[in-house]
């Protein structure tokens, strides 16, 4: 991961989640190249508890690994030059944030968030079968869920996948291994609430789409992929001060999902059926 500097705040999210994302300049120390990134500010229960900085690194890097589109990610720091031109408002918010790098996605230009506003000619286009089954496999409760988040964007024709710090839920204590998923997977047993999923209903109900092996491309990618690629992104955060769950847990499910790639795909057919 690169690592980025903090020159400018230039707005505060207040629609943007939870933890009021920053609109930033960042700029490349080794080419001293700005450009504007969102900058997630994760409580200091949401690192220590939720791993969220490398939950958000690992979606980011497993979704490129399955050709599904994501911003360019980045880390960002705050150096003490940067806090001295914040605001009183913007310091009171950076003093309830976690100390250390800060997980940030470069701005993307003339993106729209996904609404039921979006033409229905746009969405017909999109590979959304792909989409639902990451989901399914890195069980993200966020893109759609109780709290009806897409935390998806659409530009340009095509969507962008964001906001990764929901995955994984199962492995969030590396002190507490939790096997009973793969146990329960290789018996066909899968608890995902993918009735909750923002694309379900779409899917479920779309003839067209599932005469049509709509997860062939994903299953192509997941029997190609390499799960040890979250083992350098997870020492890399190690090294910079963030925990990082029980990354090789979650490393033994994804080979086990990979090798048994059969059962996840009668799974994500069953559900659909």
């Amino acid at each position: 991961m690169e690592i980025f500097l903090a020159t400018d705040l230039l707005a505060i999210l207040e629609k943007g989640g939870s933890t009021y994302p920053w609109m930033m300049k960042l700029e490349n120390p080794h080419t001293g190249v700005q450009g504007h990134y969102i900058v997630k500010m994760f409580t200091h229960k949401q690192i220590t508890e939720q791993n969220a900085v490398a939950k958000e690194v690992y979606g980011n890097v497993l979704a490129q690994a399955f050709g599904l589109p994501v911003p360019r990610a980045v880390l960002a720091r705050f150096n003490p030059d940067f806090l001295q031109t914040l605001s009183d408002e913007a310091r009171n918010r950076n003093a309830e944030c976690h100390r250390g790098l800060r997980f940030a996605t470069e701005h993307v230009e003339n993106a729209t968030l996904f609404s039921d506003r979006i033409p229905k000619s746009i969405i017909k286009g999109l590979d959304l079968a792909s989409l639902y089954a990451f989901d399914n496999l890195v069980w993200n409760l966020d893109r759609g869920g109780f709290r009806n988040k897409p935390n998806l964007l659409v530009c340009e024709g095509d969507y962008i996948l964001i906001d990764h710090e929901q995955i994984f839920p199962f492995h969030n204590d590396p002190d507490q291994p939790n096997d009973a998923l793969i146990t329960n997977f290789l018996k066909g047993e899968w608890k995902y609430q993918h009735t909750q999923h923002l694309f379900y209903p779409y899917l479920k109900n779309n003839k067209k789409v599932l005469s049509s092996e709509p997860f062939s491309f994903f299953m192509k990618r997941l029997k190609e992929f390499d799960p040890e690629i979250l083992s350098e992104k997870a020492q890399f955060l190690q090294e910079n001060g963030h925990p990082c769950g029980d990354v090789e847990g979650i490393i033994d499910y994804l080979c086990t999902v990979k090798n048994k790639s059969d059962i996840f795909l009668h799974i994500l057919n069953r559900q659909l059926s």
